[in-house]
C-alpha cells in the first residue's frame, strides 16, 4: 500500500465512514493480496461494523502473511475478544506485547482480557505497562478505573477516570465514557448522596447533552385511548442482570392496548435471552451502528409513543438520543434505576423506598411509584432449594454472591464484626474477581486484621449461572453490601431460600435491597444502622427454626410478590403508561409547530 492509498483509509477512518474503509481496503486486498497492510484495515473497518466473524477470517490471513506482526497478533486478538473468546484472546495480546514491547494499545487490550477472564491484579500490571509508554492514552486511563472498580477500590478508579478526563479536556476531545464511569463510581462510595448524585447527573446534562432538543413538533396521533407504540432501549437484551430486572415489563404487556419495539444497542452476541426478547415484541431493531441523531429520527419515523431507557448512566446507554427528545413521553427505569439528569426525560419509574416523597423534588424527572423498583425474569430454571445448611453443619454459613465491586473494605468490615458477633459462623464468597490468588489475599488481610482467620472464610470463582445458584444451598443468610447494595443477586438469594439482611443506606443504590424486602413484606431484615446490622445477623442466626420455614416458604413467597408475578407488574406500567399518554393527549400548551402541522 503506497503513502496515497494510506492517507486516504486515513481520511476514512478520521471521518469514521466504516462502510467506505471497508469498500477501499477491500479493492487493495483485492490487487495485492499479500498487502498485510489492507488487510489489518479491513479488519479494523469489519470490527466498527460488528462484523466479528469475518474480521476473524481477515486477520487469521494477516497472520499468515506475517506470523510476527504485533498489529496482526494485536487484530486477532480483538477478533476472537469480540466472538466471546475470552481466554483465547490472551494468547495474542501477550504476543503482540512479546513482539513489540513499547505496543501501548496491546498492554492495554492485554489488561482488557485479564480483567475479562478473572486477574483483574494481573490486569493492573499489564494496564501500568502501558500507561508508562503512553500516559495520555485514554483508554488506559479508563481501563484502569474500570480495573480498581471491579476489586472495590473506588477512590482508585474515580483518580483515573478523572486523568482520562484531564487529558480529554487539556486535548479537547470529548470522552464521555470516562464520564459516564465516573457518575456509576460515585454511587459505590460512602460519601456519595442523593443530592450529590442528582447534582452529578445535571451537570452530566449540562456537558453534553443541553442543547440538543430539537424544535420538531410530535405528530403522534393524540387519540387517549388508541393503542400505543412502546419503544424500549437497551444495550442489555442478553443474559445481563439488567435483563432480569426489565424483561418483566417488556415481555408481558398486553398486546391489543400494546405494540412493543426493542432497540438493541449491544455489541455482545446474541444468547438465549437475547432470543427471547427478539422473538417476545413485535419490532426488533439493532441500533448499535446508528449514531445518537440517525436513532433519534429512527424513533420519529417508527412513530414511538413512549421511550423508555433502560440503562440510565451505565455502558451502552443512548442518552445523548433522548436528550433530542423524539417522542413524546420518554421514561427511565429498571436497567440501573436512579434517575438521568435530562430534562427531556419525562419520568422516572421508582417505588417510595427507593425515593421517598421528601426527596421526589431532587430529580429532573417526575418520579412515578410502582410496586418495586425492580421486577423480575429468568429465562433459566432455578434449583431445587434444598434444607437449611446450618441444620446438618450446626453452624450458621452468611454468604455474599455479589461482584467484588460493590464489597468495599467498609462492608469487609462489618462483616469481620458479624462473624465476631455470631460464634462458629463461617462467610462464603463468590466472584469470578476470586479466581486470583491475589485478590483472596487482600480480602483475607481484612479480615485477618479484625480477627476473623482464613478458616472462616470460604471462596469461590466463576461459574455458568446454575452452579452460581447451587451455591446458595450451602448458605444459611445473604449479607448484603454497601453503599450500593445487591440487586438481581438479592432476588435469586430468595428465589433460593435465602434471606438477605441488608443495611438501609441514604442512596439510590443504597435502598434497592430494601426496596425489594418491602414489597416482599420482609421488613424485619432491614438494619437502619451498623449496629442494628450486627443485631439483627445475631438475632436470625439464632432461631434455626424460623431459618427453616422462611427458607421453605421463600420461593413460592417471592413468586406471589409484587416482583415475581410479572404479569401484575407490568400491568402497573402500563397503567402508567396509558396515564401518561392521557396527559399529554389533554395537554392544551401545543407546540406552534404542531398547530401549523
Amino acid at each position: 500500500m503506497n503513502n496515497t492509498q494510506l492517507e486516504k483509509c486515513r481520511t476514512l477512518n478520521n471521518s469514521e465512514d466504516w462502510a467506505g474503509l471497508e469498500r477501499q481496503s477491500r479493492s487493495y486486498v483485492k490487487a495485492d493480496k499479500r498487502d498485510i497492510i489492507a488487510w489489518l484495515i479491513l479488519a479494523r473497518a469489519l470490527e466498527k461494523q460488528h462484523s466479528f466473524a469475518e474480521q476473524l477470517s481477515v486477520t487469521r490471513q494477516a497472520l499468515k502473511l506475517d506470523p510476527n506482526n504485533p498489529e496482526a497478533h494485536f487484530n486477532h486478538g480483538c477478533a476472537l475478544r469480540n466472538l466471546g473468546y475470552k481466554q483465547e484472546s490472551l494468547a495474542y495480546f501477550r504476543r503482540a506485547t512479546e513482539i513489540k514491547p513499547d505496543y501501548a494499545e496491546a498492554w492495554c487490550n492485554l489488561g482488557n482480557a485479564l480483567q475479562r477472564v478473572g486477574q483483574p491484579y494481573e490486569a493492573l500490571r499489564a494496564y501500568y505497562r502501558g500507561i508508562k509508554l503512553a500516559p495520555n492514552l485514554l483508554d488506559i486511563q479508563l481501563n484502569m478505573g474500570n480495573c480498581y472498580m471491579t476489586i472495590g477500590q473506588h477512590d482508585q478508579a474515580l483518580r483515573f477516570y478523572q486523568l482520562a478526563i484531564d487529558i480529554a479536556e487539556a486535548s479537547k476531545i470529548t470522552y464521555i465514557e470516562a464520564y459516564n464511569a465516573s457518575q456509576f463510581a460515585k454511587d459505590l462510595v460512602p460519601a456519595q448522596t442523593v443530592e450529590t448524585c442528582q447534582a452529578d447527573r445535571r451537570l452530566w446534562n449540562a456537558k453534553f447533552a443541553d442543547g440538543l432538543r430539537e424544535d420538531k413538533p410530535h405528530l403522534n396521533n393524540r387519540d387517549p385511548e388508541r393503542g400505543l407504540r412502546i419503544g424500549y432501549v437497551s444495550g442489555d437484551f442478553r443474559g445481563h442482570s439488567a435483563a432480569r430486572a426489565f424483561g418483566a415489563v417488556v415481555l408481558n404487556h398486553d398486546r391489543a392496548e400494546f405494540e412493543i419495539f426493542a432497540y438493541s444497542n449491544t455489541k455482545h452476541d446474541a444468547d438465549i435471552y437475547t432470543k427471547v426478547f427478539k422473538e417476545g415484541v413485535d419490532h426488533w431493531k439493532d441500533i448499535s451502528l446508528l449514531s445518537d441523531q440517525a436513532f433519534a429520527d429512527l424513533v420519529r419515523s417508527d412513530q414511538i409513543d413512549i421511550l423508555v431507557d433502560l440503562s440510565g448512566h451505565t455502558g451502552a446507554n443512548r442518552l445523548l438520543s433522548f436528550a433530542r427528545k423524539p417522542a413524546p413521553i420518554q421514561c427511565t427505569g429498571w436497567g440501573y434505576a436512579v434517575g438521568t439528569g435530562l430534562p427531556t426525560m419525562d419520568v422516572f419509574f421508582a417505588d417510595p423506598v427507593i425515593v421517598p416523597e421528601s426527596e421526589r423534588h431532587l430529580y429532573a424527572e417526575e418520579v412515578r411509584y410502582l410496586p418495586c423498583v425492580v421486577g423480575s425474569y429468568w429465562v433459566e430454571e432455578f434449583p431445587e432449594v434444598l434444607e437449611l445448611p446450618a441444620s446438618v453443619r450446626g453452624n450458621i454459613t452468611f454468604g455474599s454472591l455479589n461482584r467484588f465491586a460493590k464489597v468495599t473494605e467498609d462492608t469487609m468490615r462489618l462483616w469481620a464484626k458479624v462473624l465476631l458477633a455470631v460464634p462458629n459462623s463461617v462467610m462464603a464468597f463468590k466472584a469470578g474477581e476470586l479466581e486470583e490468588e491475589a485478590h483472596r489475599e487482600r480480602v483475607m488481610a481484612v479480615f485477618k486484621a479484625l480477627g476473623i482467620p482464613s478458616t472462616r472464610l470460604m471462596f469461590m470463582g466463576g461459574t455458568d449461572w446454575h452452579a452460581h445458584m447451587e451455591v446458595y444451598n450451602e448458605i444459611d443468610i445473604a449479607l448484603d453490601p454497601f453503599p450500593h447494595g445487591g440487586g438481581v443477586t438479592t432476588l435469586e438469594a430468595l428465589m433460593m431460600g435465602v434471606p438477605v439482611i441488608t443495611l438501609r443506606w441514604p442512596t439510590v443504590p443504597g435502598r434497592l435491597s430494601s426496596s425489594i424486602l418491602t414489597a416482599m413484606q420482609m421488613t424485619d431484615w432491614i438494619a437502619e444502622s451498623q449496629d442494628d446490622y450486627i443485631a439483627l445477623a445475631i438475632e436470625k442466626a439464632d432461631d434455626l427454626k424460623d431459618l427453616t420455614k422462611t427458607r421453605q416458604g421463600l420461593r413460592a413467597r417471592f413468586q406471589a410478590s409484587p416482583i415475581g408475578d410479572g404479569p401484575a407488574y407490568c400491568r402497573a406500567v402500563e397503567e402508567h403508561f396509558r396515564q401518561l399518554w392521557r396527559r399529554w393527549c389533554a395537554h392544551k400548551v401545543v407546540d406552534k409547530q404542531e398547530i401549523a402541522a
